[in-house]
């Protein structure tokens, strides 16, 4: 499957609106959690992704389960564009 490309700032805006969608019942504590801007890797992780979330630390600790998840499902949608 490609991958679909993104800048860091669509990246981050994805992230953000599945966030919002997927926030409901418990999680919805979760819905002002503040994310950093993906950053490249220098080389492709073993997963095939190019980017990363510098995810530490997240407040609410206890969000981190939900936004990993959230974080991994875009890393096998989408790469970072270069540059």
């Amino acid at each position: 499957m490609d991958k679909k490309l993104a800048t860091a700032d669509g990246l981050h805006a994805e992230l953000d609106r599945r966030i919002r969608e997927r926030a409901r019942g418990p999680y919805s504590r979760y819905v002002n959690s503040q994310l950093p801007i993906p950053v490249p890797l220098d080389r492709r992780d073993d997963t095939g992704c190019n980017w990363t979330v510098p995810t530490q630390p997240v407040e609410p600790l206890a969000a981190m389960p939900f936004l990993e998840l959230i974080i991994t499902q875009l890393m096998r949608e989408y790469d970072l564009v270069p540059g």
